[in-house]
């Protein structure tokens, strides 16, 4: 996707046979955060949540669903996760979905869905 004068590259693009326009897109959060970051603030997390909002929002193509992976292991993306799990954000234009998860087994550990405040939690 273009943003800016940038290309963004995302994780994963989930598309039901039966129904192409249900689109999911899936992005890592250490992909806007960066490997040497210091810790976040709450506004700085919810700062790269709106940039990705953007992104996706800008694009020509709709999307019904936004996964943000966070990984268990790096301390980086689980303090991000902690404070963004208790918000809530309205008016999305599409689904966001904050998840954790282990990259080592695949383990989905939590979820959330940021513009109902629910948290899902998976198995």
């Amino acid at each position: 996707m273009q943003y800016r004068t940038e290309s963004v590259l995302f994780s994963g693009k989930i598309s039901k046979r039966r129904e192409p326009k249900n689109t999911s897109i899936i992005i890592e959060f250490s992909e806007f955060v960066g490997s040497d970051a210091v810790d976040l603030s709450v506004e700085g997390a919810y700062d790269i949540l709106a940039t990705i909002m953007t992104i996706v929002a800008q694009n020509e193509e709709s999307f019904r669903r936004v996964e943000v992976l966070f990984d268990i292991n790096d301390y980086h993306d689980i303090n991000p996760f902690d404070m963004l799990e208790n918000l809530k954000i309205y008016r999305l234009p599409t689904d966001l979905v904050i998840v954790l998860f282990d990259p080592n087994t695949g383990a989905l550990c939590d979820e959330v869905d940021m513009g109902k405040g629910i948290n899902i939690y998976r198995k």
